[in-house]
């Protein structure tokens, strides 16, 4: 549990009652959280009236995941429109990440998931300031070959030319062969109709957009 909180940086009790208990009951991963957040391990924050609790790490959990990755700064203010609204990504993010690693393990393709966090650390001081993405699905093919898939998730919508930087920072990494194919999954029409526009302008074939909804319509809900 340590390990998957410092990759993820937040993870919602039930994200981590399917990762560790699947198919025990709610009360068993409460139990576990609670036991390991008295002895100082990991601490608990709201994203905002009625949008639930996540839980991460404090620096003493984080040296005992022995990952590497520091404990996340406590964000309190107001991120993609609300309240606790980076958390509420990250754990997004991470059911993302699920959804894409049960499809691919369905049709028997071996697959893993970077996130956010390991890829920064995987870059060291070039990741400071720069653009980053959300996670990498790597898919691993039969002769060992590996793809890797850039994943970004846009939940809210921004004007086209917010997407700028970060477009040409991916134009970048793909000529670098850092990627192979970049997915934008976006959380509504408003916003996948505002990053295929910017998408469209780049040009660039490696690049994709899908909707959000269908991929963790086989996820349970988000849940405190």
């Amino acid at each position: 549990m340590l390990g998957d909180l410092a990759r993820y940086r937040v993870l919602t009790a039930e994200q981590l009652r399917r990762r560790h208990f699947r198919g025990g009951a709610s009360s068993t991963t409460l139990n576990r959280l609670n036991k390991l957040k008295a002895a100082g391990y990991i601490t608990r924050a709201t994203m905002g009236y009625g949008h639930g609790a996540v839980w991460l790490l404090t620096p003493k959990g984080a040296t005992a995941s022995a990952t590497g990755l520091p404990a996340p700064r406590a964000r309190t203010g107001f991120y993609e429109g609300f309240p606790g609204g980076y958390y509420h990504h990250h754990c997004v993010v991470a059911d993302v990440a699920a959804a894409l690693l049960a499809k691919a393990a369905s049709l028997s393709v071996a697959a893993s998931w970077q996130t956010e966090a390991e890829w920064c650390q995987q870059q060291g001081s070039a990741a400071t300031g720069s653009p980053r993405p959300d996670g990498v699905l790597r898919l691993t093919a039969s002769d060992g070959t590996i793809q890797r898939l850039a994943v970004e998730v846009e939940r809210h919508p921004k004007p086209a030319r917010a997407y700028a930087v970060k477009l040409r920072w991916y134009c970048q990494q793909l000529a670098a062969g850092a990627f192979e194919r970049v997915r934008w999954y976006c959380g509504d029409d408003v916003t996948l109709r505002h990053v295929q526009i910017a998408v469209a302008a780049a040009n660039l074939p490696e690049m994709e957009t899908r909707p959000l909804a269908p991929l963790l319509a086989a996820l349970t809900p988000l849940a405190a």
